[in-house]
C-alpha cells in the first residue's frame, strides 16, 4: 500500500509568509505607532481623540502604504516575465490575483488593528466615560482592504517600475490634500473616508454612515477587481453602481452624516460649592480636579450675592446665570492624560469669567480710571494671574523712564485700593463683593460701589 501523498500547502500560504507582505504590515505597525506616540498627549486619555487620530492615520498613513505594496505586488508577474505564461495557470484570474493581493492586505490590516488595541489601552486608563466606537476600525480596515486591491489592479495593469512609490505619493496628496484644500468643491471632501476636522472627536455618525463608506471604498475596490479579472467584465458594473451611489449619498449628506455625541450635550454638576461647578458628561472623572482647582475662588466668595448660578463648560457659551470655564477641548491643551496640566492657569481663567471684561466688554469700565483699577483690585483678590506680563522689569529694560514712572504711580494707587479691599473685615467685604457682583453687565458707572 503506497503512503499517502503529502498536502501541499496552499499557495496563500506561501504569500502570507514570505514575500513583501508582511513588510507592509510593519511599515503600517511603524508609521503608525510613531504616530502615536509623537502626538500622546494631545489623544491618550480621550477615547474621541485616539479613534480620530487612528482613523486620520488609516486613512492618510496606512491606505497610500497598503496601495503601493499592493502595486509591488500586483507588478510581481511583470517583474519576473510570468504573466503571460500564468494566463494558462488552473487557478482563474480572480482567485490568483485574491491569492496575491489579500495576504498583504491582512499584513497591513494586522499592524493597523496592533496599534489600535495598544492606543485604546493605552487611553483606557485615563478615561471615565464613553466608549470605543466599534464602527471606527470596521471602516478604516475596509479602506485599507481596498486601497491595497485597488493598487495590486494597478500594478498588474501599469508596468512602469516607480509605479508604486508613484501610487503611494498620488494617494497621499489626494487623501490629505481633498479633505483640506476642498474650497469649490466641498462636498467632495466627504468623499475621503475621515470626518471633518472639527467633527473627529466630539460627533457620531449617523447608522447609515459606516454603510454608505464601506458602499463607497469597497464597492470601487470590487469593480477594479471584477474589470480587471471577470470572464464576464460587465459584472463590475454591479459594485461600481453600488460605490457610485454612497458615494453621491456621502456627498449630499456632508455633515449632515454626523451628530453631536450625547455626552458632549448633557453635564454633570457638583452643587456642593456656589457657584456650582458643571462639566461635560464625557469628563466627569475631571470634576474633582476642577472643584479642588477653584477651592480657593469659592472659598473667598463664600456669602456673596448676585453671583453666576454655576460654572459651565459647555462650547455654546454660558447663559447670563453661567459662568463659563475653561475649555477641556482640545485635548491636550487644558487636560493631559486625564488631568489639568496647569490648575493655577485654570483655576484664574475660571476666575474672570466672573468680571466684567467677560460680560459685554463696556468700554467705559475700561476708561473710567477709578472703576478699572476697582475690577483690577478684584481680579488680583480672588486670584492672581500666574502668567501676569511684568509691565515694570519690560519698561527697565528698554531704558523707557517715563513708562517706568507710569507704571510705578498706577501701580501705587491700584494697591491703595486693593488694600482697602484686603483690609475689610468678612461680612464687609461680602457685602460690597455682592454690591460690586451686581454691576458687572452693566455700563453705569454711577453704580459701582466705591472702594
Amino acid at each position: 500500500m503506497e503512503p499517502p501523498a503529502p498536502r501541499r500547502a496552499h499557495p496563500a500560504r506561501g504569500e502570507l509568509l514570505r514575500g513583501s507582505a508582511p513588510w507592509a504590515g510593519v511599515a503600517a505597525l511603524t508609521g503608525l505607532a510613531f504616530l502615536l506616540v509623537t502626538e500622546a498627549d494631545s489623544w491618550q486619555g480621550s477615547w474621541g481623540e485616539t479613534q480620530a487620530l487612528l482613523q486620520l492615520a488609516a486613512i492618510v498613513i496606512i491606505g497610500p502604504l497598503a496601495g503601493a505594496a499592493g502595486c509591488w505586488q500586483g507588478q510581481r508577474e511583470h517583474r519576473r516575465r510570468t504573466h503571460d505564461l500564468l494566463a494558462g495557470a488552473v487557478r482563474g484570474p480572480l482567485a490568483r490575483l485574491l491569492t496575491a493581493a489579500l495576504p498583504t492586505a491582512l499584513w497591513a490590516t494586522a499592524g493597523y488593528l496592533t496599534a489600535t488595541a495598544a492606543a485604546l489601552l493605552a487611553t483606557w486608563p485615563y478615561t471615565s466615560a464613553g466608549a470605543p466606537r466599534l464602527t471606527v476600525p470596521l471602516t478604516d480596515i475596509v479602506f485599507i482592504v481596498s486601497m491595497t486591491l485597488i493598487g495590486h489592479v494597478t500594478g498588474a495593469v501599469v508596468r512602469w517600475r516607480l509605479l508604486a512609490p508613484a501610487f503611494a505619493a498620488g494617494a497621499y496628496v489626494v487623501l490629505w490634500l481633498l479633505p483640506n484644500t476642498a474650497r469649490e468643491t466641498p462636498a467632495a471632501r466627504h468623499l475621503v473616508p475621515v470626518a471633518p476636522e472639527h467633527l473627529l472627536a466630539e460627533s457620531v455618525p449617523v447608522w447609515w454612515q459606516p454603510l454608505a463608506t464601506t458602499g463607497w471604498t469597497g464597492g470601487l475596490a470590487a469593480a477594479a477587481v471584477l474589470a480587471y479579472t471577470a470572464r464576464r467584465r460587465w459584472t463590475a458594473l454591479l459594485p461600481l453602481t453600488v460605490a457610485l451611489t454612497a458615494g453621491a449619498l456621502l456627498m449630499q449628506n456632508g455633515e449632515r452624516m454626523y451628530r453631536p455625541d450625547p455626552l458632549t450635550q448633557r453635564q454633570i454638576c457638583d452643587e456642593s460649592v456656589r457657584p456650582a461647578i458643571c462639566v461635560r458628561a464625557d469628563y466627569p472623572g475631571l470634576l474633582p480636579q476642577i472643584k479642588n482647582a477653584l477651592t480657593d475662588i469659592n472659598a473667598r466668595l463664600e456669602g456673596v450675592e448676585n453671583l453666576p448660578a454655576r460654572f459651565t463648560d459647555l462650547d455654546w457659551g454660558p447663559k447670563s446665570t453661567d459662568a463659563h470655564l475653561p475649555s477641556l477641548t482640545p485635548y491636550g491643551q487644558s487636560v493631559v492624560r486625564g488631568r489639568l496640566a496647569d490648575p493655577e492657569r485654570y483655576a484664574w481663567e475660571a476666575a474672570m469669567a466672573l468680571l466684567p471684561s467677560m460680560h459685554g466688554g463696556c468700554d467705559a469700565r475700561l476708561e473710567d480710571r477709578r472703576v478699572s483699577r476697582i475690577d483690577t483690585a478684584v481680579e488680583e483678590w480672588l486670584v492672581p494671574d500666574p502668567w501676569e506680563f511684568d509691565e515694570l522689569a519690560h519698561a527697565r529694560a528698554v531704558g523707557d523712564t517715563e513708562e517706568i514712572a507710569s507704571i510705578k504711580a498706577e501701580r501705587k494707587a491700584l494697591d491703595a485700593v486693593s488694600g482697602r479691599l484686603r483690609a475689610m473685615d468678612q461680612g464687609e467685604r461680602r457685602q460690597w463683593l455682592s454690591d460690586y457682583f451686581a454691576t458687572v453687565e452693566k455700563c453705569d458707572m454711577d453704580e459701582v460701589p466705591a472702594l
